[in-house]
């Protein structure tokens, strides 16, 4: 039987903020999950995401796992919902 928590992709993306009219751009590490929605803070209470960046092929960790996220930020939390499956990662 599959297990339905998290398994342990270690999700790590780029965003950027903004500081004195500079674009600086910040690591985010969210890590593995076992439920599906994660929030971490982002370094800056502006930050900025694509809503795409926790996706294969955007994240910064290669890996050859197919999930997909959606990334959004909130006051400086970034958070990660997975969206092709209702478990963690």
């Amino acid at each position: 039987t599959d297990y339905h928590g998290g398994w342990g992709l270690n999700l790590w993306f780029n965003c950027n903020s903004i500081q004195d009219n500079v674009r600086i751009k910040r690591d985010v590490h969210i890590g593995s999950s076992g439920s599906n929605t994660r929030c971490v803070w982002g370094g800056s209470s502006n930050i900025i995401c694509a809503s795409y960046a926790g996706n294969s092929g955007y994240r910064r960790n290669n890996d050859p796992y197919g999930d997909s996220f959606e990334i959004t930020t909130s006051g400086g939390n970034v958070c990660a919902r997975r969206t092709d499956y209702h478990g963690g990662w």
